[in-house]
């Protein structure tokens, strides 16, 4: 009994050791994260003709720069890219196909991010400007692409939540779910000052590293 006791005892102060030792994270000083992953993005645009929706899937993209101003509170820049390839339009009860063709949906601005230590669970939320722009490739291969359509500048907000695992001193590597919304118009025509509001709603799951 006692040596059982003993190796109980022996067990549990190893296990405490180990946390003890166990690698920090750092939240404090320089803040990097730069996500990749996979998105879905619907966009709408009210005429006086109807609705023109875009929809589709494709790659997502996230850059934040900045720094910690107090613990597990960072500041940064944002930047986010979004990409639907050969996307669907529906006007009324006609869908088609872009073929060879592609929604964007960009954007750069402000954002914070708070971490929730020692978890390392963080939101995220970044408010600034965007733009939509509709490409379509000339021939059956993107290496020649001209511009169908592009937005004026809106504004954009994206919101996101993740988790991150320490894999050294300052990286961390990490999952998270992105939802942006953008809020872009488009002129009637080039002699017309009318507009046409798009509204843009996008989801993604990304897959991170972070500098901190």
């Amino acid at each position: 009994m006692k040596r059982a006791r003993r190796v109980v005892w022996a067990v549990a102060a190893w296990a405490l050791g180990a946390t003890a030792e166990a690698r920090p994270v750092h939240h404090q000083g320089f803040y990097t994260r730069l996500a990749l992953g996979a998105g879905y993005l619907s966009s709408t645009e009210t005429t006086s003709f109807g609705d023109v929706s875009v929809t589709g899937g494709g790659l997502a993209l996230q850059v934040a720069l900045g720094g910690y101003v107090a613990p597990g509170l960072a500041l940064h820049g944002t930047l986010r890219g979004t990409v639907a390839l050969d996307p669907a339009v529906r006007f009324g009860t006609t869908t088609a196909v872009v073929t060879n063709g592609s929604l964007q949906s960009s954007a750069v601005g402000v954002g914070v991010t708070y971490t929730f230590v020692p978890v390392d669970f963080y939101l995220s939320a970044s408010l600034g400007v965007g733009v939509l722009r509709v490409e379509r490739a000339l021939s059956g291969s993107f290496s020649s692409v001209r511009v169908e359509a592009q937005t004026e500048l809106g504004l954009a907000l994206d919101f996101g939540l993740g988790k991150q695992w320490a894999v050294s001193d300052d990286w961390a590597l990490g999952v998270s779910g992105m939802l942006f919304y953008q809020r872009n118009s488009e002129r009637a025509s080039s002699s017309s000052s009318a507009t046409f509001p798009i509204d843009s709603l996008g989801v993604a799951v990304l897959f991170s590293a972070t500098y901190h």
